[in-house]
Parts: C-alpha cells; structure tokens; sequence
C-alpha cells in the first residue's frame, strides 16, 4: 500500500523508530542504544535548507534524528522533527540498502513508490512535499546499530497539495535503531 508515494511499512517503521525514541530515552535512562558519542546528543541532529514555494534559504535545525533498517523493504528510513515557531515539521529520508555511497532520488515507474527520496511536511498537513527523480542522498557514514547514519541530500520535492516545487538540501546523523522487520 502507497502513502503518497512511500511505502506503507517504510513510512509507518520510520515513524515508529521516532516514537521508539522519544519515549524510551531520557537523560538518566540506561539506554541500550547508545550512539556512542559523548555529546549528549542521544537523538542525532541534522538540517534542511528550502528555497521556493513560500520559502527563500530557510534553514530548519532538528535535534531529533533516528534511523533504522527496514529488513522487508530493504531499505533505511531516517526522521527527523522539529519545531518551527509553533509548527512541528517532519522530514523523512528513505533510501535502498545500508551502506555508504550516492543514490539519486528514484520513484518506481507504475507503483509510484519511493525507493530513494525525501518527504517534508507540517504535522498539521497544511503542507506535504515529496520528491520525484531529481536529486541526490549521499550516505557518508552507516554504523552498527546503536551507532550513526549521516549523510547529505539536495534536490526538488513536489507538493502534493499543488504541484509547488521547493528546492532542498540537508544534513542528518541519526542514531540507528534495531532493524524492523
């Protein structure tokens, strides 16, 4: 089943890695996933710049950021959130396989699925961007569980709402979680 283009199962294990995060993390906690930095950044960080659609050079910073493998897509999801004034701001970065290099963003021709991009959008759905076939994920490092994935990305999402293009290019280092099946 497609979502706006991501599948299903790669949208819903992203957003449960964010959860999974979020309530089962503080401060005191013996935390099994350690990401082994001592930073206390326990929730990676990363950034997105966006131009067009509304928008010129704005700069979004999260201090939320996990990841995972997907076993049964074989694909990684990473989360980020953020909040923005008063909005909470969602980015999502899917790609194939869980190793390092290049891809460029790819949607399957007929399913319309996601297998390498981005999706942005506000909590409230007030506005929703996904990316088609033009861009790029660079993946420069991809650790053990426990351990970061971080890379960069840049390219053109695509409203759903109304086919508004926004330019975007970003950061991340995600903690990575135990994979999902």
């Amino acid at each position: 089943m497609n979502f706006f283009g991501f599948k299903w199962r790669a949208y819903a294990f992203a957003a449960f890695l964010l959860i999974f995060v979020l309530a089962g993390c503080g401060k005191d906690d013996d935390n099994p996933v350690d990401p082994g930095e001592k930073n206390n950044n326990t929730f990676g960080s990363g950034s997105i710049t966006l131009n067009g659609s509304g928008y010129s050079n704005k700069t979004i910073n999260f201090a939320s950021v996990s990841g995972g493998y997907i076993n049964s897509d074989t694909q990684t999801g990473i989360s980020m959130v953020a909040l923005d004034g008063s909005d909470s701001i969602i980015v999502t970065i899917i790609f194939d396989g869980k190793e390092t290099g290049s891809r460029n963003f790819l949607v399957e021709t007929g399913t319309e699925e996601i297998v390498n991009g981005v999706s942005l959008m506000k909590a409230d759905l007030s506005e929703f961007f996904l990316s088609e076939n033009n861009g790029s994920i660079n993946i420069s490092s991809y650790g053990n569980i426990g351990a970061k994935i971080s890379g960069t990305f840049n390219g053109v999402l695509k409203s759903v709402l109304n086919n508004n293009d926004l330019n975007v290019s970003g950061s991340f280092s995600a903690v990575r979680l135990p994979d999902g099946e």
